[in-house]
Parts: structure tokens; C-alpha cells; sequence
């Protein structure tokens, strides 16, 4: 699973769900129910703390990957918790290396299709998450 350190990258439009993924990951690490995960699109980044920490970054209003600097947006990533990013294209491409890629696509009104790319070393064993978890639903499931 996630562990300190983790980065997540989550793509998907606007009301696709990276939110509501965000609120699952964050019961998943010990995150009080009485800290409500809401979208940091104003604050950018958003802190829980729990077993795991989690930094919730929005980086949709970011312009120029400079204003990660000047907001603490890396010094986040140096406390060892998880961060989960929406938005990751605002980043520079050489950021995050080792990574979860999450695409959450539309599949209806109430359905969405949900993709995983795994990016590096640290994520090569949660490929066997489907197994343990009985995914029921189609689970696309590719390493980089």
C-alpha cells in the first residue's frame, strides 16, 4: 500500500472523481472521519494527519511550476507522508519519478473507469491488489 513518501498523481476532468479518491486514500491511512477531505483548489495544498499523513494538492490554478517553490509545495513532500496530487501536468516532468498514476474517466453518469500506471520500484507489488481486494469491477492495470 501507500507508504510515507508516496507520491500519487491523479488526472481526470473537472468533477471526475480525483476528490472522491482522494477521501478513500485518506480512510486508508488513518485519517480521522472528523477531518473532512475537501478539494484544495484555493489552499493548493491541504494536510491530514493520521497513521500516514496525507498532503492533498490541487495544482489546477498553478501557472508556473516556479510557484511550487514559492508555496512550500516540495517542503511537503520532504515530511514523508503521501502526497496525492491533482492536476500533475503542472508539474515538470522530472518531479516524481517513482509514482502512482491514476486516470479517472467519465463511464456514465455514475460510473467511472478508473486506470493505473505504475511508475518505478516502489509500486511494482501493488499489482496484486486486484487479487487481494476481489476487484469485481474491469481493472486496467499497467506498469511503465
Amino acid at each position: 500500500m501507500a507508504k510515507p513518501g508516496s507520491v500519487i498523481e491523479l488526472t481526470g476532468d473537472l468533477g471526475a472523481g480525483k476528490t472522491c479518491f482522494v477521501q478513500g486514500l485518506a480512510q486508508g491511512l488513518g485519517i480521522p472521519d472528523d477531518c473532512y477531505i475537501t478539494s484544495p483548489t484555493y489552499a493548493i495544498i491541504n494536510e491530514y494527519p493520521g497513521r500516514i499523513d496525507l498532503f492533498h494538492a490541487d495544482l489546477y490554478r498553478i501557472n508556473d511550476p516556479f510557484e511550487l517553490e514559492t508555496i512550500g509545495f516540495y517542503e511537503n513532500y520532504e515530511k514523508k507522508g503521501v502526497m496525492a496530487i491533482e492536476w500533475p501536468d503542472r508539474l515538470e516532468k522530472t518531479d516524481f519519478d517513482d509514482h502512482l498514476h491514476v486516470v479517472i474517466q467519465s463511464a456514465g453518469e455514475n460510473s467511472r473507469e478508473i486506470n493505473f500506471f505504475f511508475n518505478g520500484q516502489k509500486w511494482e507489488n501493488l499489482v496484486l491488489i486486484p487479487v487481494k481486494y476481489k476487484i469485481k469491477k474491469r481493472l486496467n492495470v499497467q506498469q511503465r
